[in-house]
């Protein structure tokens, strides 16, 4: 009988709170270990970077004060076929509730970035849900313009881009360019560092969703190009920590970082009139003190980034 592989996105285990520690053993031989949810819910989780494909796995558990863990628990790829609901895997294992998340078969591979959402026609929006999408930026870096930008239209329904109006739960939408389902973070500001928190919790109950179509499927971190000689930090505080948090908090979530206000660099660069060509210093300064930057906070050197250009 063929084996119907499947591609693993998550795992979790719930009703899990006796556990000292969970794992799951692939038939490679790969051991994971599981995060235990900060929240005292017991559950325990798993985020893969990239999707892992399994014919068979067991998960065991280690209870505090036991010589050895509880018997593995085996699951097999086929198992996880039968009893799949859209993306989404559950069994019992006595009082505990397994949770896997697996690739669908019909939904694109790659999530477009700004710049390829402002024409409908793209390519990569020709199949596939609505992308749900969480613009993550300071106050002020301009993530209403952008906002507009890739719905089509002055967003009436987009918040003010000022510190306490964006609600992060709220749906933007538009007829306009109806692929796209936006989250609007709120801005961060320096005394502020609820908002941090605000935004992780959000990331993790939209993990927690059933539905493929209710999860997030990218999320835009915007950043303004900092100027020469203006004394502006390309990275704050807090989006330095969302940054090296980056990997555990969104899993396998892709992040695409948005620098914008790409437009002040040009004109800065052209200022100068040194005779250089002000496109190419100005993509010098970006990669040097922005891209490189980001890259070597996050950790990430393949971290993917656009420019975006905006009035604000």
């Amino acid at each position: 009988m063929a084996l119907h592989l499947q591609r693993l996105l998550s795992v979790e285990l719930h009703n899990a709170g006796d556990a000292e520690s969970v794992e799951f053993v692939f038939d490679d031989g790969a051991v994971h270990q599981l995060s235990r949810s900060p929240d005292g819910r017991g559950i325990f989780y798993k985020f893969f970077d990239q999707p892992l494909t399994f014919a068979r796995l067991s998960v065991s558990v280690r209870r505090p004060r036991q010589p050895s863990s509880d018997k593995p628990f085996t699951i097999t790829c086929d198992a996880v076929a039968s009893k799949l609901q859209g993306n989404e895997f559950r069994c019992r294992w006595n009082s505990r509730l397994i949770i896997f998340k697996v690739v669908p078969q019909c939904i694109p591979v790659g999530v477009p970035s700004p710049s390829e959402s402002m024409s409908t026609d793209s390519g990569s929006l020709q199949i596939g849900p609505r992308y749900r999408i969480l613009i993550f930026g300071q106050t002020g870096v301009g993530k209403s313009s952008l906002i507009n930008q890739v719905l089509g239209r002055e967003a009436a329904r987009v918040e003010n881009d000022r510190s306490g109006k964006a609600d992060i739960n709220k749906e933007l939408t538009s007829p306009e360019n109806d692929r796209f389902i936006l989250h609007d973070s709120q801005g961060f500001e320096p005394a502020e560092s609820d908002n941090h928190k605000v935004v992780k919790a959000f990331i993790e109950r939209r993990k927690m969703m059933r539905n493929l179509r209710d999860q997030l499927h990218a999320v835009w971190l915007c950043f303004q190009v900092t100027i020469p000689t203006h004394g502006e930090r390309p990275l704050e505080e807090h989006a330095e920590i969302f940054l090296k948090e980056a990997k555990i908090i969104l899993g396998n979530i892709p992040v695409i970082v948005v620098f914008t206000k790409y437009d002040r660099l040009l004109t800065f660069m052209r200022a100068k009139r040194k005779g250089k060509d002000p496109e190419q210093e100005a993509a010098q300064y970006l990669k040097t003190n922005c891209i490189d930057a980001i890259r070597n906070v996050s950790g990430d050197q393949n971290i993917l980034h656009v420019e975006f250009s905006c009035e604000i």
